[in-house]
């Protein structure tokens, strides 16, 4: 069963805290905050490494510069090309 306490420590209200089990949930409300905000940050700047990548800032300019034309198509047949040749 959840007390008082442990109900409000999303919204931390310092002054509501009276003992140590207050501080405890608070601390523990806390601990879960940061580390939910630490997820966050790491997914946000793993997303943003793979989008400004060199082979994604590539992958976007093709994306921007292909319009009508299948660009990316004719890109990867001459690498397909260039590989046989080469082997």
């Amino acid at each position: 069963m959840e007390t008082k306490t442990e109900i409000r420590m999303e919204n931390i209200r310092y002054q509501d805290i009276r003992d140590i089990s207050g501080i405890e949930a608070a601390q523990a409300g806390l601990s879960r905050r940061i580390r939910s905000k630490e997820r966050e940050i790491a997914e946000s700047y793993e997303n943003a490494m793979e989008h400004y990548s060199p082979a994604g800032l590539f992958a976007h300019g093709i994306k921007k510069i292909s319009g009508e034309l299948p660009i990316d198509r004719i890109l990867l047949a001459a690498v397909r090309i260039l590989k046989r040749k080469l082997k």
